[in-house]
């Protein structure tokens, strides 16, 4: 089946309005900025693909996402096992306690945020999910296409909306759970192997343990090394810089950044506290419909 760039989403609502009333059959699939029109006729261009509201919506390696799901067809096709679908943990963690006796120190100390280069992509490659070719090209220019590499693991569980439509009119919604039951177990494959390394790390430091917000480690400064020996075991790339934590509210936690000389916040869940006997590995159940709430 060809297909051909429609352009950004104003030009798909035109192309919409139209087909509906010249009554073609037609299916609109639709996720996040992206929508495809697809026609009933199996000719060349027989596809429209159309993207975002302006230029600047494509993200930067955005190649990378259709690269990664090559990748995985064919990791599929070697008959390698499929990930098995079990938790679907959270990669936020905080250690309340040890938050607040930072900001309480009269005069506070610094902490060190320790940054995970490329975190989800190289983890894809660690599990064998991508070929080390293609880990090297992303990896080469990590830093230009940091959103597409981001983006090549979040669209692996990416929500697809299939409407069909009949003489011009909407006649079905569904979801596209073939795409989504193909993809999703080696999206949650990698964000369950963070979350073992987030687990190893917060159990190797206790009290010295800050926070993890999705790739980023947050400890003392004397403790780094064994955040970092971690790390470096998994092979991972990273860099680190200072924060000061300024203040824990209900449902707030402020601090500033030095790297980029900012305040930031994240408004935060007071479950996502670290204790010895804390786990994110909550069995969730999964059906072909996704996981149960």
């Amino acid at each position: 089946m060809g297909t051909i760039r429609g352009g950004y989403l104003n030009r798909f609502e035109n192309d919409l309005n139209t087909l509906q009333k010249n009554k073609t059959n037609f299916q609109v699939v639709s996720s996040g900025l992206t929508r495809k029109i697809i026609f009933n006729q199996k000719e060349e261009n027989s596809k429209r693909l159309y993207f975002g509201h302006q230029k600047s919506d494509i993200l930067p390696g955005v190649h990378m996402v259709n690269a990664v799901r090559r990748n995985i067809d064919n990791y599929i096709k070697s008959g390698k096992p499929i990930p098995e679908l079990k938790y679907r943990p959270k990669l936020v963690l905080y250690n309340f306690a040890q938050i607040e006796n930072a900001i309480n120190k009269n005069p506070r100390d610094l902490t060190n945020a320790i940054d995970i280069n490329a975190c989800y992509f190289k983890t894809a490659y660690n599990l064998g999910f991508i070929t080390e070719d293609l880990y090297k090209k992303g990896w080469s220019k990590r830093k230009e296409n940091k959103l597409g590499l981001l983006a090549s693991v979040g669209s692996l569980n990416k929500h697809e909306t299939i409407e069909t439509y009949k003489n011009g009119k909407l006649k079905s919604t569904d979801t596209n759970w073939e795409y989504k039951n193909k993809y999703s177990p080696f999206y949650w494959a990698i964000i369950n192997k963070v979350a073992e390394v987030m687990m190893e790390i917060a159990n190797a430091l206790g009290d010295n343990f800050y926070m993890w917000l999705t790739d980023c480690v947050y400890v003392d400064r004397e403790y780094k090394k064994v955040a970092t020996d971690i790390l470096d075991k998994y092979g991972y790339d990273y860099k680190s810089f200072y924060i000061e934590f300024t203040a824990l509210k209900p449902k707030q936690l402020d601090w500033f950044d030095y790297k980029s000389n900012e305040e930031k916040y994240i408004n935060h869940n007071i479950l996502l506290n670290y204790t010895k006997d804390y786990t994110p590995f909550i069995i969730n159940k999964y059906n072909k419909y996704g996981f149960e709430k």
